[in-house]
C-alpha cells in the first residue's frame, strides 16, 4: 500500500435533506427510494420574484428541490444576535447546527480532544438585505463578510465550537466535500487533529424556485435526475448538507467509539488539459484517480461490490464516467457477482459542493445494511454505457447481495478536480449489554423547550420501537453524553420495550441520582434544537430603515442609538437593558457607532461608552458628544453603587468592558476602574492613577488595587510608589493573569524584535476575532469610521512595549492575590513578546508577603467572554475580597484590644 498507513473511521453523521432529518430517516428514504423533485404552480414560482413573462417562457423548467425550513436556526443557542444570524448565510447556519449534531451523535467530549474542521458551500445567493462588500465599497460590512463569503466558514464553526485544530474552507466545486475527507485524513495521519470535522451544505435562494434550461447544460429540461438511464437528460438542483466526524480508526476503537464506516483509501488528481475544454470531464482523469485509490487500499476491484457513482445523467457526464469506472473497475476474473452502480442524485438532485458527503454516508448505508438501494427512476440504461457486457449493474429494487465488505465513491468537479474514495464495513461489535436488566435504571431526556422534549420522545420512541434489538444500557450510556438543557424529562426502566412505553407519558418522574452503569455508545437520533425563523425565503431584500441625517432634527442620539441596537439585537431592547446580556459584542458595538458617525456627520468618540453596561448608559455617554448630555467624562468609572472595594487599571488597549463584564456577574459589588492613560511607561501610568485616586479622596484610607494583565502590573506599581512614599499602603493587590516582569526576558536587548513581535502580536489578535486586552473581536473596526482600531492599536501597542520594558525598582509589602488561566499562553505569542512562560507567575519575587494563585477555566483571552470562566473569575474575586475585608477586621479588632 501507497500513501495512508492508517485506516479512518467515520464516527459521527448528521444530514440535513428533502424528507431527511437523520441518519436513520435517510436509510429509510433510500430504502423506498423516495424521489424529492417538486413541481410548482405558477404562483409559487410568483412569490419567488419571477415575473409573469419569465414563468411563461418556453425555457423555464418549474420545479425545485428545497429543504424544508431552510431559514430555521437556534440563534440562542450558538450565540448569535438576531442581525448576525439574519445577516448569515443559511447555508453556514446549517453547518452549524449540523457540526452539533455529528458531534451530540459521536459523544466525543470536544474539550478532550482537537478537533479540526475541513467545510464546503455552494456560492451564496442568500438575499439577506446585506450584500457582501465590494472591493471599493467606502464601508465595508463585515458582519455580511463574516456571515457569508465562505473564507470565513470553516473559521467560524471552529469559533462556535472551540475547535483548535485545522479550519480550512475547501472548494473544488462539486467534488469539494470527498476532498475534504481527503485533506482531513491527512490531517489526522499528521497529527494535525484528532477528530475531523467534515462536511458540505448547499442552499440555493429563493428555495423554491425553478431554473431556466439550457441546451446542452446540466439542468435537465424535464425536471428529472435519471443517472445511467436511456432517458437521462441532466439533473436538478438539490438543497441539503452533510457533516461527518472522523478519527483515526486505531483510536476510535481504543476509544470505544461507534465506528459507524471505516475510511480505507482515498485519491485526488486533476484532469489537466487533455480534454474537450475546461468544464468538460476527462476519461484518463478519472481513471488515474480511481486507480490510485485501489492502490492505495490495497484491493483488487473484484472485491469492491458497490460504487455511488457521481452520475449527474447529462449526456456528457454518464458515458465519460462510465468509461472510466469499466476501465479501472475491469473484471479480472474473480468477480463473483457484478459490482453494483449507483448515484443519490436520482433522488435528491445535484447538492453541488455537498453531494460527495451525500454519497459517502450512503455508501457506508450500502455496507452498514448489506443492502443496495433501488436506484429511483431507472428502468433501462443508456445504450452508450454498454452496460450489459461491463462489470457493472444497477438495481430497480431493494437487494442484498452477498459478501458486500467494500464500496467506493466518486465525485467529480467541473475544472477537473476529481476525488475517490474506499470505503469498509466496520467490524461488528458484540453486543455485551443485555436488552432487559435485573435492576430499573434511570433514563434521562433534555431539550432547549417544552416542546422540543415533546418531540424528542416522539422521536426516539420510533426509533427504539423499530429498533428492538437496542441494549438499555447503550441507550443510557448514549444519553448520558448528549448536551445537558434545561428541560428535563426521565424515568425507570428495566426494558427498551418499557422505556418505549414510557416516553409516551408526558409526566417525568424527576429522578435526582443517575445510574451507575455502562454500555457502549451507539447512533441515536440527535435532540432537535429550538430552531426559529431568521431570514425570509423571499428573493426581495428587506428595505432599509429610514435614518435621519442628522440627529437632533429628527430625532436625538439616544433615540437613534436606541433603534441602531434595536436593528441588531431585537425589537424588544430597552434602554435598562444590558447590551452584552443581550448578545451584543465589543465588534458589535464598535459597528454600530461606526454607523452613528455616518449618520451624524462627525466621528463619535468610542471612548465613552468604555465601561458601559446597559442601552440607556451608552446613549447617554453618546449624547454628551453633542451638547445633550455631560461632555466631560470622569477619570474613572464606577460599576455598582457604595464606595468602591477595588481600584481596577485597565489591560493593555485601556478599554474597561472586561470588568463591565465582571461587574454583571458581581453587580452589587462597588469597583472602580481607570480610564485610559497615553503614558508611555507603567511608572507614569501608575503616578496618573494614584493622583485620580487622591483628588477623589481614596487614599484616606487603604485602597485594595488590581487589574487585568497589563492591568495588573500597573496595579503593582500603584502599590510600590504609594508605599515608597509613605502614602496610602495598599492592603493587597489582586491579578487577573497577569506576568511577572521578569518573564520578559530578551526585549531589553533587542527593542527592535520586541517591536516586530509586538506588530504581529497585534495583526494576529484583531485577525483572530479573539480580542485583545478583554476588548473582545476588533477585526474590521477601522471600517468602522470612527478610528477605534488605530487609537487602540496604538495604545494597545505602546501599553504592551511599556509592559515589556518594565522593571520594578522595588518589592512591596501587600500579599497578592493572582487569578491565573488554566490554558497556558499561546507559545508564539509568548515568543513575539519574548516571553519566558515558566516565570509569568513568579510574583512572589515582588513583595515580601504572600502570594496566592488560583486557576480559572479558560485562555488569557475567554477569562471574560467564555461564561463559565467569567463566573470561576468572579467567585475568586469576590472571595480574595472578601478574605481581605475579613483580615482587616481582625486586625482593627487586635489593635483596639491591644489598646
Amino acid at each position: 500500500m501507497t500513501g495512508f498507513d492508517d485506516e479512518f473511521a467515520i464516527v459521527g453523521v448528521a444530514l440535513a435533506l428533502p424528507g431527511v432529518g437523520d441518519l436513520d430517516q435517510f436509510r429509510a428514504d433510500l430504502r423506498s427510494g423516495a424521489i424529492h423533485f417538486e413541481t410548482l404552480t405558477p404562483e409559487q414560482s410568483a412569490r419567488s420574484g419571477l415575473s409573469a413573462a419569465e414563468i411563461g417562457r418556453s425555457d423555464y423548467v418549474p420545479v425545485a428541490s428545497p429543504l424544508p425550513d431552510a431559514e430555521y436556526f437556534d440563534r440562542e443557542f450558538f450565540r448569535m444576535t438576531p442581525a448576525q444570524a439574519r445577516t448569515a448565510d443559511p447555508q453556514q447556519r446549517l453547518l452549524i447546527s449540523l457540526t452539533h449534531d455529528a458531534i451530540e451523535s459521536s459523544g466525543i467530549d470536544v474539550t478532550t480532544k482537537r478537533f479540526g474542521s475541513y467545510l464546503s458551500s455552494s456560492v451564496s445567493t442568500y438575499p439577506s438585505g446585506s450584500q457582501l462588500p465590494r472591493a471599493d465599497a467606502a464601508r465595508l460590512d463585515y458582519q455580511a463578510l463574516f456571515g457569508q463569503d465562505r473564507d470565513f466558514l470553516s473559521s467560524t464553526v471552529a469559533y462556535k465550537f472551540g475547535f483548535t485544530g485545522p479550519a480550512l474552507t475547501i472548494q473544488s466545486a462539486c467534488s469539494s466535500s470527498l476532498v475534504s475527507l481527503h485533506q482531513a485524513c491527512a490531517g489526522l495521519m499528521y497529527g494535525d487533529v484528532d477528530v475531523a470535522v467534515v462536511g458540505a451544505a448547499s442552499l440555493a435562494f429563493p428555495q423554491v424556485q425553478g431554473y431556466l434550461y439550457t441546451d446542452g447544460g446540466v439542468f435537465s429540461p424535464t425536471g428529472e435526475s435519471r443517472p445511467f438511464d436511456s432517458r437521462s437528460n441532466g439533473t436538478v438542483r438539490g438543497s441539503g448538507g452533510c457533516v461527518v466526524l472522523v478519527r483515526k480508526l486505531a483510536d476510535a476503537v481504543a476509544d470505544g467509539d461507534n465506528v459507524l464506516g471505516v475510511v480505507v483509501a482515498s485519491a485526488i488528481n486533476n484532469d489537466g488539459p487533455n480534454r474537450m475544454g475546461y468544464s468538460a470531464p476527462s476519461v484518463q482523469g478519472q481513471v488515474d484517480v480511481l486507480g490510485q485509490a485501489l492502490s492505495r487500499a490495497g484491493i483488487s476491484p473484484d472485491v469492491v461490490g458497490y460504487v455511488e457513482a457521481h452520475g449527474t445523467g447529462t449526456a456528457l457526464g454518464d458515458p465519460i464516467e462510465f468509461r472510466a469506472l469499466s476501465t479501472a473497475y475491469a473484471d479480472r476474473g474473480s468477480r463473483s457477482s457484478r459490482c453494483y452502480l449507483g448515484s443519490a442524485k436520482a433522488n435528491y438532485g445535484h447538492l453541488d459542493v455537498a453531494a460527495g458527503m451525500v454519497g459517502l454516508v450512503k455508501a457506508m448505508l450500502v455496507l452498514d445494511s448489506g443492502e443496495v438501494f433501488p436506484q429511483p427512476g431507472y428502468i433501462e440504461p443508456n445504450p452508450s454505457l454498454e452496460l450489459d457486457s461491463s462489470s457493472f449493474q444497477i438495481t430497480e429494487s431493494l437487494v442484498t447481495p452477498p459478501g458486500l465488505e467494500y464500496a467506493a465513491v466518486s465525485s467529480f468537479g467541473m475544472g477537473g478536480t476529481n476525488s475517490h474514495v474506499i470505503l469498509r464495513r466496520p467490524a461488528r461489535r458484540d453486543r455485551d449489554t443485555p436488552v432487559h436488566v435485573e435492576e430499573p435504571v434511570t433514563v434521562t431526556l433534555t431539550a432547549r423547550s417544552t416542546q422540543t422534549l415533546a418531540r424528542y420522545r416522539h422521536r426516539l420512541a420510533s426509533y427504539l420501537g423499530d429498533h428492538g434489538d437496542l441494549g438499555l444500557h447503550d441507550v443510557v450510556t448514549t444519553l448520558r453524553t448528549r448536551t445537558r438543557h434545561a428541560h428535563v424529562w426521565n424515568t425507570r426502566v428495566s426494558s427498551v420495550e418499557e422505556l418505549v412505553a414510557s416516553l409516551g407519558n408526558d409526566e417525568s418522574n424527576l429522578y435526582t441520582a443517575e445510574s451507575e452503569i455502562e454500555g457502549s455508545r451507539i447512533w441515536l437520533p440527535p435532540v432537535p434544537l429550538d430552531r426559529v425563523p431568521c431570514s425570509s425565503p423571499v428573493a426581495a431584500p428587506r428595505p432599509p430603515a429610514t435614518e435621519p441625517s442628522r440627529p437632533g432634527v429628527a430625532h436625538s442620539v439616544g433615540d437613534v442609538f436606541l433603534q441602531l441596537v434595536r436593528d441588531e439585537l431585537g425589537p424588544d431592547i430597552e434602554g435598562s437593558t444590558d447590551f452584552f446580556d443581550a448578545g451584543g459584542e465589543s465588534i458589535t458595538l464598535v459597528s454600530l457607532v461606526g454607523k452613528l458617525t455616518d449618520m451624524t456627520g462627525s466621528a463619535v468618540d468610542f471612548d465613552r461608552l468604555d465601561g458601559a453596561s446597559t442601552v440607556g448608559e451608552m446613549a447617554a455617554a453618546l449624547s454628551g458628544q453633542f451638547g445633550t448630555g455631560d461632555s466631560t467624562p470622569s477619570p474613572a468609572i464606577t460599576f455598582g453603587s457604595g464606595r468602591p472595594r477595588i481600584h481596577l487599571c485597565p489591560p493593555a488597549g485601556g478599554t474597561n468592558f472586561c470588568y463591565a463584564a465582571l461587574s454583571r456577574v458581581l453587580p452589587r459589588m462597588p469597583m472602580s476602574a481607570f480610564r485610559a492613560s497615553k503614558s508611555a511607561t507603567v511608572e507614569e501610568i501608575a503616578a496618573e492613577c494614584i493622583e485620580t485616586m487622591r483628588a477623589s479622596g481614596e487614599l484616606d484610607g487603604r485602597p485594595v488595587l488590581g487589574g487585568y494583565s497589563f492591568g495588573g502590573t500597573v496595579a503593582f506599581e500603584i502599590a510600590r510608589q504609594l508605599e515608597e512614599s509613605a502614602g496610602a499602603a495598599p492592603r493587597a493587590v489582586i491579578m487577573i493573569d497577569s506576568f511577572a516582569p521578569h518573564s520578559f526576558v530578551g526585549e531589553r536587548e533587542d527593542v527592535d524584535r520586541m517591536a516586530d513581535g509586538v506588530e504581529k502580536l497585534w495583526t494576529t489578535a484583531t485577525a483572530g476575532g479573539d480580542g485583545v486586552g478583554g476588548v473582545g473581536g476588533l477585526d474590521g473596526v477601522e471600517a468602522a469610521g470612527s478610528g477605534v482600531l488605530r487609537s487602540f492599536r496604538s495604545l494597545w501597542m505602546s501599553n504592551t512595549e511599556a509592559l515589556a520594558g518594565y522593571s520594578p525598582s522595588g518589592r512591596i509589602r501587600a500579599p497578592i492575590k493572582l487569578i491565573r488561566a488554566q490554558r497556558p499562553f499561546d507559545e508564539s505569542w509568548a515568543d513575539a513578546l519574548g516571553m519566558d512562560m515558566v516565570k509569568a507567575a513568579q510574583w512572589q519575587d515582588y513583595t515580601d508577603s504572600t502570594v496566592e494563585v488560583v486557576e480559572a477555566p479558560g485562555d488569557h483571552y475567554s477569562l471574560f467572554t467564555d461564561p463559565k470562566s467569567l463566573d470561576v473569575v468572579a467567585a475568586e474575586f469576590s472571595r480574595f475580597l472578601d478574605e481581605i475585608d475579613v483580615d482587616v477586621r481582625a486586625r482593627q479588632v487586635e489593635s483596639v484590644g491591644n489598646r
